[in-house]
């Protein structure tokens, strides 16, 4: 059950990155490619371990992972690596600031917590130009049956 929330969740975040930067496009404007090209990119930062517990913190840091991993497949869209994202672990960041750092159009950013046997996960994406939220998720929390592995191909995801 888990495994299939935590999917859900993954192919619900990719989905929505790709209608925001793969399939998005600008014609009103007179050099629209070069509009495009700085909007298509996003930094994934580790989600931030709200169960107080430290041995959790695999948690939201494999999820961020399957995530960059996933955005990182789909074309045109630059995605800052794993090293320069996760330098902001565990720290309260403006996304302004941090899209200025990475030079990244939009931040995704969340939270993960673990209460006994449920796992909550909690998602935003942000535009870093103006700090502004553009989407946000909050599922309801799935029982933990098992520990979760997510397929390495993002297509296979609703597969299983």
């Amino acid at each position: 059950m888990d495994r299939w929330i935590i999917s859900v969740l993954v192919v619900a975040v990719v989905l929505l990155l790709t209608n925001q930067f793969v399939l998005k496009r600008d014609v009103t404007t007179p050099n629209a490619t070069a509009a495009i090209a700085v909007e298509k990119s996003i930094a994934v930062l580790p989600l931030f371990n709200m169960s107080g517990d430290a041995k959790d913190a695999y948690l939201g840091d494999g999820i961020s992972e399957e995530v960059l991993n996933a955005l990182s497949k789909l074309p045109g869209l630059k995605v800052i690596g794993r090293a320069s994202s996760f330098q902001f672990r565990d720290r309260d960041v403006d996304a302004v600031k941090v899209g200025r750092l990475l030079n990244v159009r939009s931040l995704l950013s969340g939270t993960v917590q673990r209460d006994g046997e449920n796992l909550r996960i909690s998602v935003e994406l942000f535009d870093t130009t103006s700090g502004t939220q553009l989407w946000g998720s909050k599922p309801e929390p799935p029982k933990i049956l098992s520990p979760w592995v997510l397929s390495p191909n993002p297509r296979n995801l609703l597969a299983g």
